[in-house]
């Protein structure tokens, strides 16, 4: 007798959170709350300290992207639908990659000593033109702290959905080999 679908590999693989969720909703849970910071920062980021430019529309859409393509994945009940999740995967891995190299920047600027000050408050203030010049040192100690924070929802974006993405591939390579399986006793069994 063969096992549920849904038990196929295991419990190291379905669960996540602790054990507490299976790992398709913690995905749909994730990709909802990626949403939701996105949304968050083009509605509250971008009306009170920056502005839309050409820098920020290139993030905004990619990240709509990413998750508009994730989303059908997430509710489709297809067998290469981890197919689906490549997008995503790839632009939280730039997203990773981008948050490192920003916190590197903002340290390496703010240990290098009044040249390093003086070059951060000029690019804070290049870049983000209603903050003040006295603010600006704080600033980039809150945008690094900020980004810090991204580095780590990023990181565990990531790691839920290429466990997604192992967990479908697994079970689709599972679905594919019980039915051929079965393909075969039916061949043989009629022999």
């Amino acid at each position: 007798m063969t096992a549920p679908v849904q038990h196929f590999l295991g419990e190291e693989w379905r669960a996540c959170c602790g054990g507490r969720l299976h790992i398709v909703q913690a995905a749909r849970i994730v990709v909802v709350a990626d949403l939701a910071k996105l949304v968050a920062e083009s509605a509250y980021f971008v009306a009170h300290i920056g502005y839309l430019d050409a820098m920020c529309c290139l993030q905004l859409s990619w990240s709509l992207l990413g998750v508009s393509i994730a989303i059908p994945a997430l509710l489709s009940q297809g067998q290469r639908r981890h197919r689906h999740l490549w997008p995503l995967i790839s632009l939280k891995a730039v997203e990773c990659a981008v948050c490192v190299l920003v916190l590197l920047f903002i340290f390496s600027l703010g240990v290098s000593g009044p040249i390093g000050y003086s070059a951060l408050r000029w690019l804070i203030r290049w870049k983000y033109r209603r903050i003040e010049d006295k603010d600006a040192l704080t600033f980039s100690l809150a945008t690094f702290l900020v980004v810090a924070l991204l580095l780590v929802v990023n990181c565990y974006v990531l790691f839920t959905i290429c466990r997604l993405r192992d967990y479908l591939r697994l079970k689709a390579l599972h679905l594919y080999s019980q039915h051929r399986n079965q393909i075969i006793r039916n061949i043989t069994r009629t022999q």
